[in-house]
């Protein structure tokens, strides 16, 4: 499952909206996700941009789940500058319209921090500035509150650093 889905976000309104057109950005972000599972890149990053247009403005998490899914696929094309940059566009839209302890902003900065470093180990770079910034991403998303999704339990998503 794609880290960024709906169901991470943990708060999925089914029903909310234009009945018309909520249901077209989950098939949109269903094939695109359908698509990156089976390797197909080009098909699902134009899934994954249409449900990006097709979502409507209170459509918060439909559109989160657009631009980590972009991210995600720029990724697996091993293109980690445009993956973190949408990874960064998604964190300050999460931020924004979701609120900073929203459990979608964990996984944003995750994903973010991941790129930074994923990108460093491919280029056999050591930047210590962009190190410390994807080693301050993951301590950030330690500290925020989570919700466990299948026993209700709350707490903090840290561990060790």
């Amino acid at each position: 499952e794609f880290p960024g889905s709906s169901s991470k976000w943990g708060n999925e309104k089914k029903g909310s909206g234009n009945p018309r057109l909520m249901p077209s950005v989950l098939v949109f972000l269903r094939d695109a996700l359908a698509h990156y599972e089976s390797g197909e890149l080009c098909t699902a990053r134009q899934a994954a941009e249409e449900a990006l247009h097709a979502a409507q403005p209170h459509e918060h998490e439909a559109f989160a789940d657009s631009l980590l899914l972009l991210g995600n696929i720029s990724a697996a094309e091993g293109d980690f500058i445009t993956a973190e940059r949408y990874a960064a566009t998604c964190s300050c839209y999460v931020e924004e319209h979701l609120g900073p302890q929203h459990n979608g902003a964990a996984v944003v900065r995750l994903n973010r921090a991941i790129f930074l470093l994923e990108s460093l180990r491919v280029q056999s770079v050591t930047t210590v500035a962009v190190v410390e910034e994807a080693h301050a991403l993951l301590l950030e998303a330690e500290q925020l509150p989570c919700e466990c999704l299948s026993c209700g339990a709350t707490g903090v998503s840290g561990g060790a650093s």
